[in-house]
């Protein structure tokens, strides 16, 4: 890979995202012409596509459900040991996954004593996600 390119690009890219005037344009060594651009005004060119859902059959591509339901040597399936991985304070875990202590905060920052109750749910729908370009 040519680093020199590789440079440039990464120079480009934070003087782009700095909201700096850029200069972008061809010129020859008799013809020095170039325009400048704003980062906003380099944004608004950019296309805005529908999301593309073509081929999306369901969460099942993203977790199996074989592996969602698979137990761990403690017993835990995924949603459990996702439970156990997210406690501020780590629960005690005793046979056939049971939790006993341990700490939780909600995303709303509510801190919950007890991992009944919580919901263990994407940020984005799997089928929006799809759609963004995780099908890639």
């Amino acid at each position: 890979m040519n680093m020199r390119r590789v440079a440039t690009s990464k120079i480009s890219l934070v003087l782009l995202a700095s909201g700096l005037p850029m200069s972008i344009g061809f010129a020859t060594p008799a013809q020095a012409a170039t325009t400048s651009y704003t980062f906003e005004q380099l944004v608004d060119t950019v296309p805005v596509t529908p999301p593309l859902y073509v081929g999306y059959r369901g969460p099942t591509q993203f977790i199996p459900a074989a592996t969602a339901r698979k137990k761990d040597a403690k017993g835990c399936n995924l949603r459990q040991r996702m439970i156990i991985s997210l406690a501020q304070v780590k629960p005690r875990v005793g046979p056939r996954c049971s939790m006993t202590g341990g700490t939780w905060v909600t995303a709303l920052g509510a801190t919950q004593k007890t991992a009944k109750g919580l919901n263990i749910a994407p940020i984005m729908s799997y089928k929006e996600a799809w759609g963004q370009g995780a099908y890639a």
